[in-house]
C-alpha cells in the first residue's frame, strides 16, 4: 500500500509540474480521475513516455494489491486466529486485511495483561520527563512494534473521515430552529390550539432568550407584570432541587 501510495504522489507533482490540475472539490484516483488522467495531452514525446510508465507502475501495484488480498483471504480461515480477526473486524475502521495484518505483527492478545500493557508494546502512550515533585508529559514514545501502530493509527483516521460522519456533522451544524421546524413530530398552531396571540407572545420569548446563558440547562425565563407562572414552557428550578 505504501508502494501504490509514493506513485500516486508522483504522477499527482508530475501532473502539477505540466500545469495540469485536477478539480479541487472532487476525489482523486476514482474512475472518473483516472479518465481525467488518460484523457491529458503532453506536448512533449518524453513526457508521455513518462506518463505512461508512471500509469503501468501504478496498476501493477494495485494488481499486486489485490493479489494479497486475495490470499489473506483463503488463509485466514484455517489460522488459528481466525476468531480473533473476526472479532477485531466487529470493530469500525477495521477489516479483514488491518484485523490480520495487526495480529501478524502482535500474535495472541491474550499474553498482554491488560490494555496499558497492549499500548505500552505499540508504543501509544504518552513519555514522562518527571523529576521529584514535577510531572511532565511528553508525545507518545513511538516504541515497540511499529507497523501495528501504523495501522491502528491509520483505522482510525478512516473513522473520522467517513462519509457519513461528515454527513452527520454538517447535520449537527445546522441550526436548531430550522433542524425542529423540519422535524415530522412538530405539531401545528392549529392542533395545539394556541391563537395568534399565543404565537406572538411565544415569538417574543424565544427572542428574548436567545443568547442568553441559562441555569442548569434550563431558561431563567421572564414573566409578565401581574402573571404568575413560567413563560414559553420553560421551568425554572428551585435551590433544593425541585
Amino acid at each position: 500500500m505504501l508502494d501504490l501510495r509514493r506513485k500516486r504522489q508522483q504522477m499527482s507533482a508530475f501532473m502539477l509540474r505540466q500545469g495540469l490540475h485536477y478539480s479541487e472539490n472532487r476525489h482523486t484516483w476514482t474512475k472518473a480521475h483516472m479518465n481525467w488522467l488518460a484523457s491529458q495531452k503532453l506536448a512533449h514525446a518524453e513526457q508521455r513516455l513518462v506518463f505512461e510508465e508512471m500509469m503501468l507502475a501504478i496498476r501493477q501495484a494495485q494488481e499486486r494489491i489485490e493479489r494479497l488480498e486475495q490470499a489473506i483471504r483463503v488463509a485466514v480461515p484455517d489460522w488459528s486466529l481466525a476468531e480473533v480477526v473476526k472479532a477485531l473486524m466487529a470493530m469500525r475502521g477495521l477489516d479483514l486485511v488491518s484485523a490480520t495484518t495487526f495480529l501478524a505483527e502482535v500474535g495472541d492478545l491474550s499474553r498482554f495483561a491488560t490494555a496499558r500493557s497492549l499500548m505500552d508494546y505499540l508504543g501509544l502512550v504518552p513519555s514522562e520527563d518527571s523529576t521529584g515533585d514535577t510531572v511532565k508529559r511528553g508525545p507518545i514514545t513511538k516504541a515497540g512494534n511499529g507497523q501495528a501502530r501504523r495501522m491502528l493509527v491509520e483505522c482510525a483516521c478512516t473513522i473520522s473521515t467517513r462519509r457519513g460522519s461528515a454527513r452527520t456533522s454538517r447535520r449537527r451544524s445546522r441550526p436548531r430552529r430550522l433542524r425542529f421546524a423540519r422535524s415530522p413530530g412538530r405539531r401545528s398552531a392549529a392542533s395545539t390550539g394556541a391563537t395568534s396571540a399565543d404565537q406572538e407572545r411565544q415569538a417574543q420569548d424565544r427572542r428574548y432568550h436567545r443568547g442568553r446563558s441559562r441555569v442548569r440547562g434550563l431558561h431563567l425565563g421572564r414573566r409578565p407584570r401581574g402573571e404568575r407562572g413560567p413563560c414559553c414552557g420553560q421551568v425554572r428550578r428551585t435551590s433544593d432541587g425541585r
